[in-house]
C-alpha cells in the first residue's frame, strides 16, 4: 500500500521501529546493570530477546558482539532506506575499543565473492574483469541506479546477494525502496548482463544445480561437502528455496571457509584480551593504536597464505569505532 496513501509509509515505519524497540531497547532497560564486554558494546546479552550466538573466532565471546551483529541484521531488514541508514550508523558507532590506547583495524577482502567464483569456475574472463576494475561496485551501481563512486558497502552486499545468490525481487524491492515489479526488471537486467559477459561462471552455477538434483555432494574450496535433497521436494516453496541454495551453496561455503580460516590466522595479532570480529567481507581487530599499520601489513601476509589459491587483495582502515571502519572505502594494505 506504500505509494497509494501517505499513512501507509508512516504505519510501516512505526511497526518496524516498534519491533526494534521490543527486541533491543526494552530488553536493555530491563537488564538494569550493563555488561561491557568484548568490543565495548553496552548491551546485556541475557536481556536481548532475539539474540543469536554465532561463531566469532577463538578470541571473541558470543554475547555482546553477537548482539551487535543481531542489531545490524535487524536494521538491514527495515524497509525504510533512510531510517535503515541512520540506525545502522548509530549501532556501528557502539563498537569501540575496550581500552583507551586501542584502535579498531578493519581488513576488507576486495571483491571476495567474485574472486572466489572465478577460482571455482575457472573463469579467466571474470578474473580479468575483477583485476582490471571494481566489478562489484559496477554491479551495485547499476542495481541501485547510482554512480560507482556513490556505492556503499551495504550496496555491495545486496548486489552480490542479487547477482550470485538468487535474491528474489520481493526482498530486493525492500532494499532498493522500489515496487516489486520495478525491482524485478532491474534485477533481470543486471543478471542477464552478468550471464552474457561471464558464461563460464553461469555454466558453473548450472552445473552445481544439476549435481544437487542428482543428489551429488557440493564441495567448497576447503573440501567441505553438502547435499541439498530438498531440490526434489514436491512442495513448491521448499523446492524453490532449495534450488537457489543448490546454485550458490559451494560459493557461500567457500567464502565461509576463507573467512573462518582468516579469523584463526589473525587471532594472535590482536592485543591481549582483544576481539576478532568478522562482519561481512571485513574482519575487525582490536589492536594497539601505535602498531596498527604494522599489524595491517602482517595481516596481509598471513591472509595470502589462507587464500586456498584465490588471489586475494586486502584493504584496511584504522578507526576509533565501528562506523569509522565500516562506512569507508578501505585502502590497500600495502600502501
Amino acid at each position: 500500500m506504500v505509494g497509494q496513501h501517505p499513512i501507509a509509509l508512516t504505519v510501516r515505519n512505526y511497526r518496524e521501529l516498534a519491533e526494534f524497540r521490543q527486541i533491543f531497547v526494552e530488553g536493555f532497560l530491563a537488564g538494569g546493570r550493563c555488561v561491557e564486554g568484548v568490543g565495548g558494546c553496552l548491551f546485556n546479552p541475557a536481556m536481548t530477546v532475539e539474540e543469536r550466538l554465532q561463531w566469532l573466532g577463538p578470541v571473541a565471546c558470543g554475547g555482546p558482539v553477537a548482539t551487535w551483529h543481531r542489531m545490524l541484521a535487524v536494521i538491514e531488514n527495515l524497509q525504510c532506506v533512510s531510517l535503515r541508514r541512520r540506525l545502522a550508523d548509530l549501532v556501528e558507532q557502539t563498537l569501540v575499543p575496550s581500552v583507551p590506547d586501542g584502535a579498531l583495524l578493519a581488513l576488507e577482502f576486495d571483491q571476495l565473492e567474485l574472486r572466489i567464483l572465478a577460482r571455482l569456475a575457472g573463469d579467466e574472463t571474470l578474473a580479468q574483469a575483477v583485476n582490471d576494475g571494481d566489478l562489484e561496485a559496477a554491479l551495485a551501481a547499476r542495481l541501485f541506479g547510482v554512480e560507482s563512486s556513490e556505492v556503499l558497502p551495504a550496496m555491495r552486499r545486496v548486489a552480490m546477494q542479487a547477482v550470485l545468490h538468487g535474491m528474489g525481487p520481493r526482498w530486493l524491492a525492500r532494499c532498493l525502496d522500489l515496487t516489486q515489479e520495478r525491482a524485478a526488471e532491474r534485477l533481470n537486467e543486471v543478471r542477464a548482463d552478468f550471464c552474457q559477459r561471464f558464461p563460464v561462471a553461469e555454466a558453473w552455477f548450472e552445473a552445481r544445480f544439476q549435481e544437487a538434483r542428482g543428489m551429488a555432494a557440493l564441495t567448497t574450496l576447503a573440501g567441505r561437502t553438502r547435499r541439498v535433497p530438498e531440490v526434489r521436494s514436491r512442495n513448491h516453496d521448499i523446492r524453490e528455496t532449495a534450488e537457489r541454495t543448490a546454485r550458490s551453496a559451494a560459493l557461500e561455503g567457500s567464502v565461509a571457509d576463507l573467512l573462518k580460516s582468516s579469523v584463526v590466522a589473525l587471532a594472535d595479532l590482536v592485543r591481549p584480551g582483544g576481539a576478532v570480529v568478522p562482519h561481512g567481507n571485513r574482519i575487525l581487530l582490536e589492536v594497539p593504536e601505535a602498531r596498527s599499520e604494522q599489524v595491517a601489513r602482517e595481516a596481509q601476509e598471513r591472509l595470502q597464505q589462507v587464500g586456498h589459491g584465490v588471489g586475494l587483495v586486502v584493504r584496511w582502515q584504522v578507526g576509533r569505532n565501528g562506523h569509522e571502519v565500516l562506512s569507508a572505502r578501505l585502502q590497500p594494505a600495502g600502501c
